[in-house]
């Protein structure tokens, strides 16, 4: 039996469901952060990845997955061993959702980095013990997911 689905008072004072995800944006609009989402867990089949794509497809405008698009399921990478989902899009763009380690080393690799705007995010949800995921191309952080 699975935990009964948090409850948030809405303004009109009727309750709701909350969302079980939580999309903080840190360097694109929030509508093209879901979009990013629901592209980079494409290609992993895990439960976690199924929750997060139709909680942010319910937020993002438009999705399109352009033909030449490369899924990329569950990268290692060396070192720590951490897992990163995404796609590689037929513009050369490549994004990616992970742990924010992986993201980190994945980014220096790529020749990129997290914003100093994703640095106070993460610091601020490590005080709280929030579990987060960190949405990403090669360039820099799009967005922090919280769960």
């Amino acid at each position: 039996m699975s935990a009964p689905a948090p409850v948030i008072f809405v303004a009109d004072g009727t309750l709701a469901e909350a969302p079980r995800w939580q999309l903080w944006p840190t360097t694109v609009l929030p509508s093209l952060l879901a979009q990013f989402v629901c592209l980079s867990v494409l290609g992993n089949s895990s439960p976690l990845a199924d929750s997060l794509f139709n909680d942010a497809r319910e937020r993002a405008r438009h999705i399109e997955l352009a033909k030449g698009a490369r899924l990329v399921r569950s990268e290692l990478l060396e070192g720590n061993g951490a897992a990163l989902s995404g796609v590689d899009l037929a513009s050369n763009r490549k994004v990616r959702i992970g742990t924010p380690e992986a993201v980190r080393e994945w980014l220096s690799a790529e020749g990129g980095s997290l914003s100093a705007q994703a640095h106070e995010v993460l610091d601020l949800l490590s005080d709280a013990y929030r579990r987060v995921l960190v949405v990403a191309d090669q360039k820099s952080d799009l967005g922090v997911v919280i769960y």
